[in-house]
């Protein structure tokens, strides 16, 4: 009597995945907005800004930003990478909400007069807006970049404003002085729509404002020695005029998207049942050595699968 004793490893699959590994486009954009008082600064950044658009490599970038930041009163702004899926907007925003006190109304609340005031809430600091459309071939992108500034003037003014209260009962108005914060405001816009080449980078002028800096000096030793230093070191402040330039930076990159789980149909669920049937009959009766039974199990399974025994 022949028995088969080939192990069989069965596997049950009633619900199959495929993992589609595909790669999508996106665009890395590294984003500074850089501020330079210094006179020499302020002209190199403007003869670059000649050229339209002002395009440059990473090795002409380096240079650059270290000879604005050699200026100890420039400020250079870097935001956080962005990595974004091509033709979908990206936003960073730098921003704090400021509330001044504008105007103060007279009310009656619960038959009595009372000063109301009226708050406005501003948001001061930088804003951007950045969309990258990599081009058919992966060598250029185009960016569309929407930055908006709002800073405000300090110290702000105070303005008193006089106010006549009516009185509760008989007599004349009683007047009653307060004050109101009207506060200056200092806005930069820029928008526009470069194509800039893959590992490249654009720098745009957003245009010049007033700043107030402080610079100190003092005696070389003296100066350093806490408390002491304030009997021997002189501050002041003075306005000036910034210039701001941005610097964006791009790069494609390559993604890949999640994987994607594709059910398997009806039919092909009762087939892979119907096969796992016919593989534990097919054992059973080798073990029961029913030799013919088997040799008819077998055909039939490796009908169905031809690679149903190397599994």
């Amino acid at each position: 009597m022949t028995r088969f004793t080939r192990p069989l490893a069965v596997a049950v699959l009633l619900f199959a995945s495929v993992a589609l590994a595909q790669t999508s486009d996106a665009v890395r954009v590294e984003l500074r907005v850089v501020r330079v008082s210094a006179k020499d600064c302020r002209e190199a950044l403007a003869k670059l800004c000649e050229k339209k658009p002002a395009l440059m490599t990473e090795k002409e970038l380096a240079p650059m930003l270290e000879k604005c930041a050699s200026d100890r009163q420039s400020n250079i702004l870097q935001t956080p990478r962005l990595t974004l899926d091509a033709e979908k907007p990206g936003t960073v925003s730098v921003c704090d909400k400021t509330k001044f006190t504008t105007a103060v109304t007279v009310k009656v609340v619960d038959d009595k007069p009372a000063m109301v005031p009226t708050i406005e809430e501003v948001e001061l600091g930088s804003k951007f807006t950045v969309t990258a459309t990599p081009s058919k071939d992966g060598k250029q992108v185009e960016l569309k970049l929407t930055y908006h500034e709002q800073q405000v003037d300090v110290p702000v003014p105070l303005h008193p404003v006089t106010t006549l209260i009516p009185p509760q009962g008989e007599g004349q108005p009683i007047p009653f002085t307060h004050f109101v914060q009207m506060p200056k405001f200092r806005e930069l816009k820029v928008k526009e729509t470069v194509t800039v080449p893959d590992g490249g980078t654009v720098a745009l002028f957003a245009g010049t404002c007033k700043a107030t800096k402080r610079s100190e000096c003092g005696a070389p030793v003296l100066s350093q020695v806490p408390y002491l230093n304030r009997l021997f070191k002189n501050q002041g402040f003075a306005e000036v005029e910034e210039s701001v330039v941005l610097f964006a930076s791009v790069q494609r990159v390559k993604t890949e998207e999640p994987a994607k789980l594709i059910p398997v149909s009806a039919a092909t669920r009762a087939a892979d049942a119907e096969l796992v049937k016919l593989l534990a009959d097919y054992r059973q009766a080798c073990e029961l050595g029913k030799t013919d039974e088997a040799m008819r199990l077998a055909v039939q399974a490796l009908a169905k699968d031809p690679t149903c025994f190397g599994k």
